[in-house]
């Protein structure tokens, strides 16, 4: 009976550090997500200030990460890469030419004026 009793409080423990282990990991990709939008908000921000001038990219990253924290902060800033480069149209990655070195660039693009089609106030022909 002692056997099963301390099995039973080993299954326990198990599964109380998996539920605790899954609870912080849950949390700390959230805090990691929450800081990675509040990046691109900044990094959108000083984009859109800037205009119509391209900003280096590890320039940006330079300004917005003290540099102690640019180490810690590597994969935050790798997710911020990736989710201008696929969710953000309003700005255009290239290479450019800064002081004679190449630098990956980002230039925010102006809003399009988005006009309807005029529509047709002509009836179409009857048919027979």
């Amino acid at each position: 009976a002692a056997n099963y009793l301390l099995l039973g409080i080993c299954i326990f423990a198990g599964i109380f550090l998996v539920y605790v282990l899954w609870v912080r990991r849950r949390e700390r990709l959230k805090q990691t997500r929450k800081e990675m939008f509040g990046l691109v908000e900044r990094v959108l921000a000083l984009l859109y200030e800037n205009h119509p001038a391209y900003l280096a990219i590890n320039h940006i990253r330079d300004q917005l990460i003290p540099p102690q924290e640019r180490d810690a902060k590597a994969g935050v800033w790798a997710e911020v890469l990736s989710y201008i480069r696929n969710h953000e149209s309003r700005v255009r990655v290239d290479v450019k030419q800064i002081r004679g070195e190449e630098f990956r660039v980002w230039q925010w693009l102006p809003d399009i004026p988005v006009t309807s089609p005029s529509v047709s106030t002509k009836t179409p022909p009857q048919q027979p």
